[in-house]
C-alpha cells in the first residue's frame, strides 16, 4: 500500500506539503470530486470524495483514495474532517493512511482550476 510523504519544501518551520486537490466534476455534471497528487519523493495521483450523507457525525467529511484502473481496488490515503476556526474560517483536519496528523486548507482563488482547491500539510 503506498503512503503519503511530505515534499521538502515547507510553509513554514513546521508544516510539510503532503498532496493537493482540484475541484471536479463528472461528465454528466451531476458528481463533484477532487483530484490531484501526492508530494514527496514518489508522487502518485489521488482522488477524493465529498461524504455527502453520513450515518454517523464522527465519519470523514472527505475521503482521499489513491487513483487507479477502474474495477481495481482503491487504497486509502487520508481522512479529511472540517472544522472551523475561531474566527469563522474552514479548514480540514485529518490523517494519512499512515496515521500521521494532517491539516488543510481551502483555496478562495483557484483562477478556474490553475490553483488547487486544497492543500493539505503534515507537522514533522
Amino acid at each position: 500500500m503506498k503512503s503519503v510523504t511530505a515534499k521538502n519544501t515547507n510553509i513554514n518551520n513546521d508544516l510539510k506539503e503532503c498532496f493537493a486537490l482540484w475541484e471536479q466534476t463528472s461528465k454528466d455534471g451531476k458528481t463533484e470530486y477532487l483530484s490531484g497528487k501526492t508530494s514527496g519523493d514518489n508522487p502518485f495521483r489521488i482522488v477524493g470524495f465529498y461524504r455527502t450523507v453520513k450515518k454517523n457525525p464522527k465519519q470523514p467529511d472527505i475521503i482521499v483514495f489513491e487513483k487507479v484502473e477502474k474495477g481495481k481496488d482503491r487504497n486509502q490515503v487520508a481522512s479529511l474532517w472540517e472544522t472551523t476556526s475561531k474566527v469563522g474560517k474552514a479548514y480540514l483536519t485529518g490523517h494519512t493512511n499512515s496515521n500521521e496528523k494532517i491539516i488543510a486548507f481551502y483555496n478562495d482563488n483557484t483562477e478556474d482550476g490553475k490553483y488547487p482547491y486544497i492543500r493539505a500539510y503534515y507537522k514533522d
